[in-house]
C-alpha cells in the first residue's frame, strides 16, 4: 500500500521498511518540530502508532497539541541534567536550540532569536515518567540542533532500550559530521551502526539485529511511497480545479444574469419609448387645449369689445380702412391729427397710449404679429410696418413709465 513520506530526508521510509510488521507501535521524537512537514513520526501516527513528542518551541507545540492529540506533546527540552535553561527560539524554524553559541550563528546570519525559559529533563527521567513499564519503544529520534550528545548522555541505555535510534549527525545547517562525540556511547551499550543517509545515522539494538537488513539500500521505488510535498501540490491542483469549476459555474450564472438584465433593459427602453410617446401625446393635447383656451379667450374678448372698437377696428386689431386713411398717410406715416391724439409736442407718448401699447392683450399695431407688443418683449423686427416703426422709435426714447405724463 502506498504511503506518504513526511520526513525531510526519507527517515520515515527507512523506519517503516524496518518496522512494517509492527502494529500500533510507540516512538519518542526529541525535537519534533512541526506535526506534519519534515516530521519523522507523522507517517506512523497515521498508521495508528502513538508516542511522545518533545518540542519546547511554543509555536510548534501548539500545532502538535492541535493536530496530534493522540500523542503526549511536551513543551520541554532534554539534556544530561535536569533544571531550567534558556531556550533560543529561532523564529518559526527547526533551528531552535539550548546552545547560545549555535543561536548566535543564526542571528549573525540575519535570523531572529527569542529567549525563553524551559524545563529540562534527562532522557532517563522522561522514560521513567512517561513510558509505562513493559512498553516497547520501537524507535527514538533525536534532533536537537547540536546538543545530541547531551541528550544521549542523559539516557539509561542499559535499562531503556529503543529498538532503533535515529540521530542527526551533522552540525546545524551544515554537512560537517558530529557523531564522534556521542556515537561511542551507543556502540558501548549494544547498538550497532546500520545506515547513514547524509544527515542522520541509524543504530539498531543488538537484540533486534535482524532489522539491520532493512537498511541495506536507500529509499527506492519498491518502498512504494509518495512525498508529502507532492501530495500538497496535487491537493493544491485539485483545489484549483475545484475553484475553477466554481468560477465557471459562477461565470455562467453571471452570463445568465447579464442576459436577464439586458432583456430587462430592452423592456425598460421599450417602455420608456412608449411613455415618451404618451408624454408627447399629452403635451400635444395640452398645447391643443391651451390653443383652444386661448382661441376661446380671444373670441370672448372680441365678442366683448365695445361698439366703438368694433366700428373702428377689425378682429385682428387693425383699424378699418377709413380710420387708417384718416390717421395715416399712404406711406404709413401718421397724420398730424393722429400724432396730436397719441403724442405730446415733444414726441413722448401719452400715458393712455403708452399703457395701451404695452398691454399684452393688445393684438398688434399694423404689420405686427398678434400678441407682440411694445417694450421689447417678443418683437419681430422684420415684420414692422413704417407706421409701427415710427411709434417704436419714439416710444423707445421714453420707455420708463415714471417719465410718461
Amino acid at each position: 500500500m502506498t504511503f506518504i513520506s513526511y520526513a525531510q530526508n526519507f527517515e520515515d521510509v527507512m523506519l517503516m521498511r524496518a518496522l512494517k510488521d509492527v502494529k500500533r507501535g510507540c516512538y519518542i521524537d526529541v525535537g519534533a518540530c512541526a506535526p506534519d512537514a519534515d516530521s519523522v513520526t507523522r507517517l506512523f501516527y497515521e498508521q495508528g502508532w502513538r508516542g511522545i513528542n518533545i518540542e519546547p518551541n511554543p509555536h510548534y507545540l501548539s500545532l502538535l497539541s492541535e493536530q496530534r492529540a493522540g500523542d503526549k506533546n511536551l513543551g520541554l527540552a532534554l539534556s544530561d541534567a535536569e533544571g531550567m535553561q534558556t531556550f533560543h527560539v529561532i523564529g518559526d524554524t527547526g533551528l531552535s536550540s539550548l546552545s547560545a553559541e549555535i543561536a548566535a550563528t543564526h542571528t549573525t546570519a540575519g535570523m531572529s532569536s527569542v529567549e525563553i525559559s524551559v524545563s529540562v529533563l534527562t532522557l532517563q527521567k522522561l522514560w521513567t515518567d512517561y513510558i509505562p513499564t513493559g512498553c516497547e519503544v520501537h524507535f527514538l529520534k533525536i534532533d536537537v540542533e547540536g546538543l545530541e550528545a547531551s541528550v544521549i548522555r542523559g539516557g539509561d541505555w542499559a535499562k531503556h532500550r529503543p529498538w532503533i535510534v535515529v540521530v542527526e549527525a551533522t552540525a546545524p545547517a551544515s554537512q560537517e559530521p558530529s557523531h564522534k562525540e556521542w556515537e561511542p556511547i551507543l556502540l558501548a551499550h549494544g547498538y550497532g551502526f546500520a545506515y547513514w543517509d547524509g544527515l542522520n545515522r541509524f543504530y539498531v539494538a543488538d537484540e533486534h539485529a535482524d532489522l539491520k537488513n532493512a537498511f541495506s539500500a536507500p529509499p527506492n521505488v519498491f518502498d512504494n511511497f509518495v512525498l508529502y510535498s507532492q501530495v500538497l501540490i496535487e491537493q493544491q491542483a485539485k483545489d484549483l480545479i475545484t475553484q475553477r469549476g466554481t468560477l465557471v459555474e459562477e461565470r455562467a450564472m453571471l452570463v445568465e444574469e447579464r442576459g436577464r438584465l439586458v432583456k430587462n433593459y430592452a423592456t425598460l427602453v421599450e417602455e420608456c419609448g412608449v411613455l415618451n410617446e404618451c408624454l408627447k401625446e399629452e403635451k400635444m393635447l395640452l398645447m391643443h387645449e391651451q390653443y383652444r383656451s386661448h382661441t376661446l379667450e380671444s373670441q370672448v374678448r372680441i365678442l366683448k369689445r365695445p361698439l366703438w372698437e368694433k366700428i373702428l377696428f377689425r378682429k385682428t386689431g387693425r383699424p378699418v380702412r377709413l380710420v387708417r386713411r384718416a390717421l395715416f398717410h399712404t406711406s404709413g406715416k401718421p397724420r398730424t391729427i393722429f400724432c396730436r391724439i397719441v403724442l405730446h409736442k415733444n414726441g413722448r407718448p401719452r400715458r393712455a397710449f403708452h399703457e395701451w401699447m404695452i398691454n399684452p392683450d393688445y393684438p398688434a399695431l399694423p404689420g405686427v404679429v398678434a400678441g407682440v407688443h411694445y417694450s421689447g418683449i417678443l418683437e419681430q423686427e422684420s415684420s414692422r410696418s413704417p407706421r409701427t416703426q415710427y411709434f417704436m422709435d419714439r416710444m423707445d426714447k421714453k420707455t420708463s413709465v415714471d417719465r410718461v405724463e
